[in-house]
Formats: structure tokens, C-alpha cells, sequence
């Protein structure tokens, strides 16, 4: 569990946010089936934050019951209801999120620049998008 612990430090101690972070995070590593992807993935996820000047806010899991693309539905349908414009498509890549009416259209993953992370508000995690049971969404502040 040391990359959770390397997590939460990262995402910052000092205002109290991490802990709740951190706990979410435990949540989410009992909840996959492949938790050394998802926080992995996550660790690279703070680090891009971190880039475009802004921190992990808040990690939410979804999961879904497996059936076909329902997983996609699921995370795509709690994206918009918060507000967020969800990135094209690409396999398993991340998907980023950003606020709606901020940007006229979101990239697939391998083709978001460097200069562009201080436009992403967020980003979804799944390593299947097809028949996959679990994602998370990362949210920037």
C-alpha cells in the first residue's frame, strides 16, 4: 500500500484534503480487480495536475454491473451531471474532463499536449470500456 500513502502526500497533508482523498482511494483499491493499474494511473493523474497548476479535488468510484458499454454510461452520465464535457474515446486510455462550455472539444488522451493540462478539470479512468465493472473519475481544482 505504500503508493496510496505516496498519493495522499503528494495531493497535500497540509489542508486536510488528502485524508479524505486518501480514504476514498482505499475504497477504490478494495473495489478493482486491477488496483496497482488504477493507482498507478492515478499517481500519473496528480502529477499531470500538478503540472497544469491545479490538485486532485475529489475521486469518485463508479462501478456497474459489466454488461456491454455499461460501465462507459454509467461514468459518462455522472460526468454530465456535474457539469463536465467528457474527452473522445480511445480503448483504455484516460479520458479528460473539462468544465462544459470552457473548451469546444476534448482530444483523446494521446493527443492532449503538455500545454493543454491547464485546460483538463479532470480526467476518467477504465481499463475497459467495453465490458469493464469499475471506473474512477478524478476531479481538478
Amino acid at each position: 500500500m505504500p503508493q496510496v500513502r505516496n498519493l495522499a502526500r503528494e495531493m497535500g497533508e497540509r489542508d486536510g484534503r488528502a485524508l479524505r482523498i486518501h480514504e476514498t482511494q482505499r475504497k477504490v483499491i478494495g473495489m478493482t480487480t486491477n488496483s496497482t493499474n488504477i493507482v498507478k494511473d492515478l499517481n500519473e493523474i496528480v502529477r499531470i495536475a500538478g503540472i497544469a497548476g491545479k490538485s486532485v479535488k475529489e475521486i469518485i468510484p463508479i462501478e456497474s454491473d459489466g454488461s456491454t458499454f455499461s460501465i462507459t454510461s454509467a461514468y459518462e452520465k455522472k460526468v454530465k451531471s456535474m457539469g463536465y464535457k467528457i474527452g473522445s474515446m480511445c480503448r483504455s486510455a484516460p479520458r479528460a474532463l473539462a468544465k462544459e462550455g470552457s473548451v469546444d472539444y476534448i482530444a483523446k488522451w494521446y493527443n492532449i499536449g503538455r500545454e493543454d493540462y491547464d485546460l483538463m478539470d479532470g480526467v476518467v479512468l477504465c481499463d475497459d470500456n467495453r465490458n469493464g465493472k469499475e471506473a474512477v473519475i478524478a476531479i481538478f481544482e
